[in-house]
């Protein structure tokens, strides 16, 4: 099986990349909610993250802001990265990204 073309590496910093080239997100916040729906890949829910994220925004804004956050994943790493409702957020668990907190804890 090849190796996953998209990685995150998150130890010693973050840095996203395909096929070796780095992929810039956003913000530090779009950064971190990849990188906690990659440690945590089970469903979350859409008032939590962005209450996690944006807390010291009004609920109003922390939602336009996970949005967007949302959004700018899924054009820098493709519609099928994620599966989302009206409700929920999750990384696609078919989605072939390798992690290298994953890996390593693995070990």
């Amino acid at each position: 099986m090849a190796a996953p073309s998209l990685r995150l590496e998150l130890l010693g910093g973050f840095r996203l990349a395909r096929d070796g080239a780095r992929i810039q997100l956003y913000s530090r916040k779009v950064e971190s909610l990849l990188a906690y729906l990659a440690l945590f890949p089970q469903e979350h829910s859409r008032e939590k993250l962005a209450a996690l994220l944006w807390g010291d925004s009004t609920d109003e804004q922390a939602r336009m802001s996970l949005r967007r956050a949302l959004n700018d994943l899924r054009k820098q790493l493709g519609a099928e990265a994620l599966l989302t409702d009206r409700d929920t957020v999750q990384l696609n668990p078919d989605f072939p990204l390798w992690v290298d907190a994953k890996e390593f804890s693995n070990l």
